[in-house]
């Protein structure tokens, strides 16, 4: 009887193994008006793997405090973070999800606007 248990026990396990892949993602937070290896990803830029079932990569623009602090984010989310983005004090201005290795590494850079003349 312990023999049956262990092999319904491993059957039932077994479909929820099977749906958990990895892939590797660009990890970093920064404002977008810097020349940094987050802005514009280089080699040895920061990378993070991504396990789930639905492991997705993420690039997004998000503006806090009416546009003052304006950040760029690659990260690693479990499904479409664009579409599920809830936050009161955020505003979302540009996101892009995607399911390859390093699929979120657009050059986002945007350098101040100078406004001397």
């Amino acid at each position: 009887m312990n023999f049956l248990m262990l092999i319904i026990f491993f059957t039932a396990l077994t479909p929820h193994l099977e749906s958990t892949r990895t892939i590797e993602c660009y990890h970093c937070n920064i404002g977008y008006h810097s020349n940094t290896p987050c802005t514009i990803v280089r080699p040895g830029s920061k990378s993070k793997p991504c396990t789930g079932q639905n492991p997705t990569c993420v690039q997004s623009i998000e503006w806090f405090q009416n546009g003052s602090l304006q950040l760029l984010k690659r990260a690693c989310s479990d499904g479409d973070y664009c579409k599920n983005f809830s936050n009161k004090v955020g505003v979302l201005k540009q996101c892009k999800t995607c399911q390859t290795d390093l699929c979120n590494g657009d050059p986002v850079y945007e350098p101040y606007p100078t406004k001397c003349q």
